[in-house]
């Protein structure tokens, strides 16, 4: 993007860095998915409401937001447009051709995306910056990428003369040596297909893969393979894997598990801490209103932020559930949970304008 002197690409490179930094205000960060995976998502919307999960109402919400984005996007032709919206022309049964027809389309436009886009930015000198840093931010991180390496190679663009382009990472198999400070109760044994090291196997693996072995005391790891699209994406999942080991452990044993602090991944020139960077989520309220330590909150209040706390270092299915938890606690009446939805979207809606604005 900086080889051009086209200044809506400079302005598109320092706005998908937003995108890609865990630093940026909520009111500015991305919002939503990428268009191809908009389209998945009302294909399983389908099954999901013939299985009783989703209503008619919620069906049709998103059929709206779906035409009004394909509306808006330049990168989709006027016949996938028409094709849509004949598609959607009659409420769509589940396994009928119309439904597959809409994740036929999805595939088409999944297959070239990023390059629509070039073509589009090419063209069109003055393309908006925000629809397509949104479009092709989120389409990126739908695929899989890791935010911390899409904003170390949007960097890289933008003080370089390379060019944006991740079209070749294509998901891999990563290998990871996760290690402990003690053997674990359980290693080894049963059925487990984990495939087990002990201290010198450990000590040979780090040595052959070019790591530093000279403050490691681990006497038993384990080695973790990962299929992801970047080594960044690997550690995370990585990460994940150490949760959910950790969690068998506690309600297997009663114990936890001694990691050590670093772990190591092959083909990689350092080891990645074990203990993953913040999340950034904050409650600055309580600081500033001196209510951290304060005694008399609401029982409601107490178990929401002791949910909410999982959003900052939880695995993601912890996460989410933690997170959503805590809305329906502080935000649906007692006998009706959906209300939840609605009354975030009001705060929601209520709160962007005053943080962008003051």
């Amino acid at each position: 993007m900086s080889s051009s002197v086209n200044s809506n690409e400079k302005k598109s490179a320092y706005r998908l860095l937003e995108f890609f930094s865990k630093n940026t205000p909520w009111h500015r960060s991305l919002w939503g998915v990428g268009l191809p995976l908009a389209v998945y998502e009302l294909y399983e919307a389908y099954t999901v409401m013939q299985q009783g999960h989703l209503s008619e109402g919620s069906i049709n919400r998103m059929v709206s937001s779906l035409l009004k984005r394909f509306g808006q996007n330049p990168c989709v032709s006027q016949a996938e447009k028409q094709h849509l919206r004949i598609l959607l022309h009659t409420p769509i049964r589940a396994n009928s051709i119309e439904h597959y027809g809409l994740k036929s389309l999805a595939d088409t436009i999944s297959e070239d995306y990023l390059s629509r886009w070039e073509q589009h930015t090419s063209s069109f000198p003055n393309f908006s910056v925000e629809l397509f840093s949104r479009e092709v931010a989120a389409y990126l991180l739908d695929l899989g990428f890791s935010e911390q390496f899409l904003y170390h190679i949007t960097i890289n663009s933008i003080h370089s003369s390379d060019q944006f382009s991740v079209l070749n990472n294509e998901p891999k198999e990563f290998k990871a040596l996760l290690a402990f400070k003690k053997i674990p109760v359980g290693h080894g044994t049963g059925n487990s297909s984990a495939q087990w090291m002990y201290r010198e196997d450990v000590t040979a693996w780090l040595k052959n893969n070019n790591f530093s072995t000279s403050k490691v005391r681990a006497p038993a790891a384990i080695l973790i393979k990962t299929q992801a699209r970047d080594p960044i994406g690997a550690a995370e999942a990585v990460r994940y894997e150490a949760e959910r080991y950790a969690a068998r452990a506690r309600l297997g044993t009663g114990k936890p598990l001694d990691f050590t602090d670093y772990f190591w991944i092959e083909n990689h020139s350092t080891p990645f801490p074990l203990i993953e960077e913040s999340r950034g989520v904050r409650v600055k309220g309580l600081n500033r209103e001196n209510m951290i330590f304060q005694n008399d909150s609401s029982l409601n209040i107490n178990a929401a932020l002791e949910l909410l706390a999982h959003l900052e270092h939880s695995s993601p299915s912890a996460a989410v559930s933690g997170g959503w938890a805590a809305i329906e606690g502080l935000l649906s009446s007692p006998n009706n949970r959906s209300t939840a939805a609605d009354n975030l979207a009001i705060l929601t809606a209520c709160s962007f304008p005053r943080a962008e604005l003051t």
